[in-house]
């Protein structure tokens, strides 16, 4: 048991070191757009630098529509004649940035109002699944416009986004000490 829990301490001491130099190097490169998309509730440093890594550079994207279908937010349409079928999510596209918002989807309708109120809203009659991959389409076409026009999430909690950028900022003086 005791080698066991020695091993498991390693190998959680391992994923903190990875994950700090994952961080410090983003901030090397992107540290402005990961300052951004972290003022979204629900997001972490570590989710915004795959985001970022996943989109690249935003200005491949003309529309909010073509980054939402990139990183694999969009219904499947099948349409013949004057029938229309909507269905799930497709599974064309970046599946990381999806997973990665979709974990800390609860805590961003939970902090965030205007998603809180579309979420009850939406959750009448439908199920669950569907209304939050819906929220998870909103938080990309938000983070499309927030590094387009350079802006932060405009309902962010100043707490936790205060705590969010200091930790950031450590991370930004590791990447200059590397």
């Amino acid at each position: 048991m005791k080698l066991l829990r020695r091993l498991q301490e390693n190998v959680e001491l391992e994923r903190k070191n990875i994950q700090q130099e994952i961080i410090a190097l983003a901030c090397k490169y992107c540290y402005d757009e990961i300052k951004l998309l972290i003022s979204i509730p629900g997001l972490s440093i570590l989710g915004a630098c795959a985001v970022i890594a996943d989109i690249g550079e935003i200005n491949r994207f003309p529309t909010a529509k073509k980054l939402t279908s990139y990183l694999r937010s969009v219904p499947t349409i099948k349409s013949s004649n004057e029938r229309t079928h909507i269905g799930g999510i497709t599974k064309r596209g970046r599946k990381l940035s999806y997973e990665l918002i979709l974990q800390g989807i609860d805590h961003t309708i939970r902090y965030s109002m205007p998603l809180n109120q579309f979420f009850k809203e939406k959750i009448i009659g439908k199920r669950r699944v569907v209304v939050r991959a819906a929220i998870v389409r909103k938080i990309i076409e938000s983070m499309y416009y927030m590094l387009r026009n350079k802006v932060i999430y405009r309902f962010y909690n100043e707490k936790n986004y205060q705590s969010k950028q200091k930790m950031l900022d450590k991370y930004k003086i590791l990447s200059y000490a590397a």
